[in-house]
């Protein structure tokens, strides 16, 4: 038993004798912190929606001005959004729903996107606001039937082009602004930011997303334009369902996985003893998976397509292309594995020699006063008719 004490009484002067600070520090209270925590939050809720107004500024003319490189891929727009507290919270992921309210968002829909120069930001909506009335009717305060009174609206646009504008009343609890508001043919994209340190920017059918790493790395709009106007150019030339087609008409979608895991175990038996009897860094562009999906999907050749039609759509925006190869000489900065491997990409000096070339064509271009579209790329007007460029669609694309 005596042990036993003995291992007590050792065991209790240990805690009693730990180390302690000597600086007399402030002591809190719980509403100080509590006080700090909600106003932190509020800065990270309106600092992420600053990023987003940024995009939209810069995405604004882009869609504008190249409707007719989108092919039939437009629509109306009154160049603002809504939110409530529950998409904030799923575009914000790290804070609760709980939190997100204390920060003063509620389940009523405000206006937490406004495109600079749009129909909404000349009207004078503002961030903030939220929806008194729509052509004299008063919305429930829910985002989902909101949004769907304003597409409703934007679709007959479609049918009655001649549709007179939109009447809203809109108001912060301060000023309120009574708008008429008429809709304008944009490229179809939706273009959102990606609460994200990744430097990336990514299109899918339908939809942009312009992560928050890359808004970090990238401090010049002329950039930012040319990433938008890339993943634009995925977008309108319908990267993703010829990708999908491919895929699924050279049979990819059946015996891919198989072969990209034979692939792979190649690379893997291979590349590190090359490397070392060589003495050559085989990089991420020798591997057997990369080059496989490259050929047979063709993605890399579709990168090429964007990079080229981007920086068209780049500069019929209005944005500045003189030093167009910078951004790609940025992404080798960032990453510097890039400049040396292809994986889904061409290596980055591959694409800033392309977009030099492409640059100076453009530019000659516009001394000659020519048209500023990419050579081959059909041109449609309003109406989704071709007007001019290619003919016809490939076999390929036509069975789509």
């Amino acid at each position: 038993m005596w042990k036993i004490g003995a291992y007590l009484t050792a065991t209790l002067f240990l805690v009693t004798a730990c180390a302690r600070p000597v600086a007399i520090y402030p002591e809190l209270s719980e509403y100080d912190v509590e006080s700090e925590r909600i106003a932190e939050q509020r800065l990270i809720i309106d600092r992420f929606y600053d990023k987003q107004a940024r995009v939209d500024a810069i995405a604004w003319p882009l869609l504008k001005s190249n409707v007719e490189l989108c092919r039939r891929y437009t629509t109306m727009s009154y160049g603002f959004s809504l939110a409530d507290d529950r998409q904030i919270r799923e575009r914000l992921d790290g804070l609760k729903l709980k939190q997100v309210r204390e920060a003063g968002f509620g389940s009523r829909p405000v206006i937490m996107s406004v495109s600079n120069g749009g129909p909404a930001d000349l009207a004078g909506l503002k961030r903030g606001m939220y929806i008194v009335s729509i052509d004299g009717t008063e919305p429930k305060p829910d985002l989902q039937l909101q949004n769907s009174m304003f597409e409703a609206r934007l679709n007959a646009y479609n049918e009655f082009p001649d549709l007179p504008p939109m009447k809203v009343i809109a108001s912060d609890g301060v000023e309120t602004v009574e708008a008429s508001l008429a809709a304008e043919r944009i490229c179809a994209p939706t273009i959102t930011v990606v609460n994200t340190t990744d430097v990336n920017a990514t299109a899918g059918v339908s939809s942009i997303s312009i992560y928050d790493g890359l808004l970090d790395r990238m401090p010049d709009d002329n950039n930012v334009a040319m990433v938008i106007g890339h993943e634009m150019a995925h977008v309108a030339g319908r990267h993703v369902r010829k990708t999908v087609a491919n895929s699924t008409r050279s049979g990819y979608v059946l015996w891919g996985l198989p072969i990209q895991a034979g692939a792979g175990l190649v690379d893997f038996i291979v590349a590190g003893p090359l490397e070392a009897i060589s003495g050559v860094e085989t990089g991420p562009g020798s591997a057997l998976v990369t080059r496989l999906n490259n050929g047979v999907l063709g993605i890399q050749d579709f990168e090429r397509e964007a990079d080229y039609v981007g920086l068209y759509m780049a500069s019929r925006a209005g944005y500045d292309i003189s030093d167009a190869e910078e951004t790609f000489r940025l992404l080798g900065q960032i990453s510097p594995s890039s400049t040396y491997g292809e994986r889904s990409h061409p290596t980055t000096p591959e694409r800033t020699a392309s977009i030099a070339i492409t640059r100076r064509e453009i530019e000659e271009k516009r001394a000659n006063g020519d048209r500023i579209v990419p050579y081959g790329w059909p041109i449609f007007n309003e109406t989704g008719e071709e007007v001019s460029g290619d003919a016809a669609e490939s076999d390929t694309e036509s069975q789509e």
